[in-house]
């Protein structure tokens, strides 16, 4: 058994892994070389012969008879743990395959003994004549490091514990296997520091700019937003790229970040905040302005606040993580640079880690930067660009006019710093903002490189679009149809639709005066078209199907009573924003929207003021899950606004209203026969809730040949879910 390498772990994370090139005992060999199993020595050159020994022999056995003989060379047969055969090889031995289960041992150099023992020796001794006791020496030029800038011993230091240890107390007590196990987790954690590199002086850094790309590893308790919904999220990376412009003369600096995934789509967000001024005029004042731009909700705010104050207890951690400065942690590559990580710790049990560019011609050029706690990484910002002030730089830390920033009571609230109450994902902001106010300028450009890329808000949530206040609603549409067990994204997959049925048509709704006109074509072209013309007093349906006469049936349409109880849905979540198409759509869920408790997705474009798609689910089973019966997807292909009046006609001509719609009446073309006075009319209205269904009979069966609709999702766990199971089987 060969140890071939170890890894270090921390928390049940690889921290190191060191993989051994060669494995052996120190010095040159002097013990016998076992080969792999199926190996023998070759009788091919004449020079030499194989001699069988008989059997059993023991190993060490056979290695005797091997060692009586100065011509010996090797020995092979079935021997090891157990008796078995045994050959002695004259002369060198050439390994060739066998089909038995033998191995080869190699005879020792008769040196080998000795040359161990003389390396082992040299491999101990001091590396140089010249070695001399620490305490003598002033100005050493190495310094092995026994612990890291974290405080935490260093794998050498645990080894030597152990070491002194055992001199003490004996293997009794500390078992050797402890040795080799320390001893594995020493390679590439000697820290030798030679001349220690300068940190970068960030007091030179004070009018800068740079752009930078984050990456949010662990959210812990601090993110911008919360995540969609994990139907959504499951790909969602926290990213976010942007720009800081640093001015600390005048205590200033300003920070755009563009964030891509958030739960209300891409969010753009400016911060400038300046700490200094005489308050003489209204930009000579400290103050934070904060523009927040959700391009998907097509909401935008700037708010101009008042410069924040900080408690007591957070500015005197602040004051005390000022006076420690950053220090050399390691060397490392990035990019093919080489690289110093210099260390400092900051408020709130985190410590900083900057990368900088050891070969540049600025030795302050810095590279990446890492927040971390508890020896996890929270985000990671690659600097992108690095430069001094250039002659626009003051004039890139003035908001805009086109932001519009308003103070005060007057100002909108739909997103909020948390400046007022400080709260966990609120508190970096403050500390930098302190930082800048009243520490010194190179703790000031710590804590602003530590808050690239997460400046965090408290964002209203959209809400459900007012569409019943619309005039008219005027749409297109595709609708797929798939059965519970599946996943609604199948209902509309592949060139076939994945086998499921799709219907095609046209839906207008007068929200003024209750008519309602639809126009379907089932299987997308191929199968009858439906029309319905639903009116305050009766309900007409009409059916062309190719090679059959026309049909139309009209039922009247019971009042409903003053009193009668809607039916309540349940509360309305907002899941966040999807891509439907090419658009942005915000996603709500609306559970319990139908007469059997049915669940309604419905997405919405704020931008293009426009229903996106609407989604119809199955009541949840029993035990929470996907329930049974028939899901409907209903692409929307074209959304008709009515912004006019010109528009409100235009959907009333495509529907056929009739002109005078106060009377209630069908026009002429939908004035069909009544379903009433058919002998067996396929126009039917069921009462409020009441399902598409009736009790036929009791303590029966169906006859043995009748068809049995297989049902391949979940068990039926109603009647509703068994009669929908049946109602997507075409003969049933």
């Amino acid at each position: 058994r060969v140890v071939r390498g170890a890894d270090l772990r921390s928390t049940n994370r690889v921290v190191k892994t060191v993989r051994f090139k060669q494995v052996g005992s120190s010095g040159s060999s002097g013990s016998w070389r076992k080969s792999e199993v199926h190996r023998v020595c070759s009788d091919l050159q004449d020079t030499r012969a194989s001699k069988y020994q008989g059997k059993p022999f023991t190993l060490s056995e056979c290695q005797g008879l091997c060692l009586e003989d100065p011509k010996c060379g090797a020995i092979y047969g079935s021997i090891g743990n157990e008796s078995g055969r045994c050959w002695t090889v004259e002369g060198r031995c050439e390994e060739a395959f066998s089909p038995t289960s033998y191995r080869v041992w190699h005879r020792p150099d008769p040196g080998a003994a000795a040359a161990k023992a003389a390396t082992q020796e040299a491999l101990f001794r001091k590396p140089a004549e010249s070695c001399r006791p620490e305490t003598g020496i002033d100005d050493p030029l190495a310094k092995v490091q026994f612990r890291s800038p974290h405080r935490v011993a260093s794998s050498l230091y645990d080894l030597l514990i152990l070491m002194m240890a055992f001199a003490r107390e004996g293997p009794s007590v500390w078992p050797r296997e402890l040795f080799m196990l320390s001893a594995c987790a020493v390679p590439g954690d000697v820290a030798v520091l030679v001349d220690d590199p300068k940190p970068p002086s960030l007091q030179k850094a004070h009018r800068v700019t740079f752009s930078y790309e984050t990456k949010v590893l662990k959210l812990g308790a601090n993110y911008s937003f919360s995540d969609p919904a994990s139907d959504i999220a499951d790909h969602l990376e926290h990213t976010s790229e942007g720009s800081i412009w640093l001015d600390l003369d005048r205590r200033m600096f300003r920070m755009q970040d563009w964030q891509r995934d958030t739960k209300v789509g891409p969010a753009l967000i400016d911060v400038i905040a300046r700490a200094s001024g005489d308050g003489e005029s209204d930009e000579d004042r400290p103050y934070l302005k904060a523009h927040v731009n959700l391009t998907s909700q097509a909401e935008e705010q700037c708010v101009d606040y008042d410069f924040p104050d900080l408690d007591e207890a957070s500015e005197s951690v602040l004051e005390d993580r000022a006076a420690d400065g950053l220090v050399f942690f390691a060397a490392a590559q990035l990019e093919g640079e080489d690289c110093g990580i210099f260390v400092a710790p900051l408020p709130r049990q985190r410590w900083i880690h900057v990368w900088v560019d050891m070969e540049s011609d600025n030795p302050d050029a810095i590279m990446r930067i890492e927040v971390r706690k508890g020896g996890q990484v929270l985000r990671r910002t690659d600097i992108l660009t690095w430069k001094d002030a250039g002659p626009g730089h003051s004039a890139s830390m003035k908001a805009p006019a086109s932001w519009r920033c308003t103070r005060g009571p007057e100002a909108k609230d739909f997103a909020h710093l948390g400046l007022k109450e400080a709260s966990t994902w609120s508190e970096e902001l403050l500390d930098t903002l302190y930082a800048v106010r009243s520490l010194r300028k190179s703790f000031a450009v710590l804590e602003i490189l530590a808050l690239a890329g997460d400046v965090n808000l408290m964002v209203e949530e959209p809400s459900v679009p007012d569409l019943w206040r619309l005039p008219a609603i005027s749409f297109s549409f595709v609708e797929y149809l798939w059965a519970a067990g599946d996943a609604p994204e199948k209902a509309s997959g592949g060139s076939t639709n994945g086998g499921h049925a799709h219907i095609t048509g046209e839906f207008v709704a007068d929200q003024r005066t209750g008519w309602v006109s639809l126009q379907a074509n089932l299987a997308a072209g191929s199968g009858a078209n439906v029309s319905v013309m639903f009116g305050p007093r009766s309900l007409s349906v009409r059916v062309d199907e190719a090679g059959r006469p026309s049909e139309c049936l009209s039922v009247p349409i019971a009042s409903v009573e003053p009193d009668a109880s809607p039916r309540v849905p349940g509360a309305t979540t907002f899941d966040g924003v999807e891509a439907v198409g090419d658009l942005a759509c915000n996603r709500f869920t609306m559970p319990q929207a139908g007469a059997h408790n049915e669940t309604v997705k419905l997405w919405y474009s704020e931008e293009q003021g426009s229903v996106c798609q609407l989604q119809a689910m199955p009541r949840p089973a029993a035990d929470g899950g996907s329930g049974m019966g028939t899901g409907a997807l209903v692409y929307v292909r074209v959304w008709r606004h009515i912004y006019s009046f010109r528009d409100y006609k235009a959907a009333e001509r495509m529907a056929g209203f009739p002109e005078n719609r106060s009377t209630g009446d069908m026009p002429e073309r939908w004035r069909c026969p009544s379903a009433a006075l058919q002998d067996r009319p396929w126009l039917t209205i069921n009462e409020l809730g009441a399902p598409p269904y009736a009790l036929a009979m009791e303590g029966t069966t169906c006859r043995e040949e009748s068809l049995l609709a297989r049902w391949r999702g979940p068990t039926a766990q109603s009647v509703h879910g068994c009669y929908e199971a049946c109602a997507t089987h075409k003969s049933c």
